[in-house]
């Protein structure tokens, strides 16, 4: 696995990455994310979300899912 796309494995320069969503923004290798962050790649382009707007997306993503999923 690498970093996102367009990064070069082991570049050690640190860069700003904002958030598509909130526009928070954090420091990070130039190869890899902020702790707790994600990125996704959608029309070549690359877009990332900080912690508090992934873990927002993903509560989002488990509020629809049927009932019956929860169940054992």
């Amino acid at each position: 696995m690498g970093g996102p796309p367009g990064t070069e494995p082991g570049d050690a320069s640190p860069v700003v990455r904002t958030c598509s969503r909130c526009g928070s923004q954090a420091e990070a290798p130039a190869d890899g994310l902020p702790e707790g962050w994600s990125f996704e790649v959608e029309r070549g382009g690359v877009r990332y979300q900080c912690m508090t707007c992934v873990r927002a997306n993903i509560r989002a993503i488990e509020g629809k899912l049927p009932q019956e999923y929860w169940e054992w």
